[in-house]
């Protein structure tokens, strides 16, 4: 009776998560459609730096928005991935505490946003 019961949780937690993943998924096309539309209407007056970086932003989400569907589809998580992730937030979390006061603003804050969104996927990634 315990190994249905374990099916049932396991069953439990893959909806869950991919409920989770979903609402993510969802989130993340909306914020890229956003940024497109805002890109579209506003792009002749957005500061070279600043439109780079939108446009790294938007790369990172489709990257995001491609890996939510395949985990969706394939229903597993990749762990080196995640792995990964942890290693390289702990690693820039690091670097930033020791290198903060000789950097640059604009690296900065590109590296803090970077690290927000590494939080948002590793909490995903669970």
């Amino acid at each position: 009776m315990a190994h249905i019961d374990k099916n049932i949780d396991t069953k439990t937690n893959i909806k869950e998560t991919n409920e989770r993943r979903i609402n993510e998924l969802l989130h993340l096309m909306e914020k890229h459609t956003r940024t497109d539309r805002h890109l579209e209407q506003h792009s002749d007056i957005s500061e070279l730096e600043s439109l780079k970086h939108t446009l790294d932003l938007q790369k990172d989400r489709e990257k995001k928005i491609e890996h939510l569907k395949e985990l969706i589809i394939q229903g597993h998580n990749n762990s080196d991935e995640a792995k990964h992730l942890k290693r390289n937030y702990h690693y820039t979390e690091n670097y930033l505490r020791h290198h903060e006061g000789h950097m640059d603003p604009a690296t900065i804050k590109f590296t803090k946003e970077k690290q927000k969104h590494r939080e948002e996927q590793m909490k995903y990634l669970q």
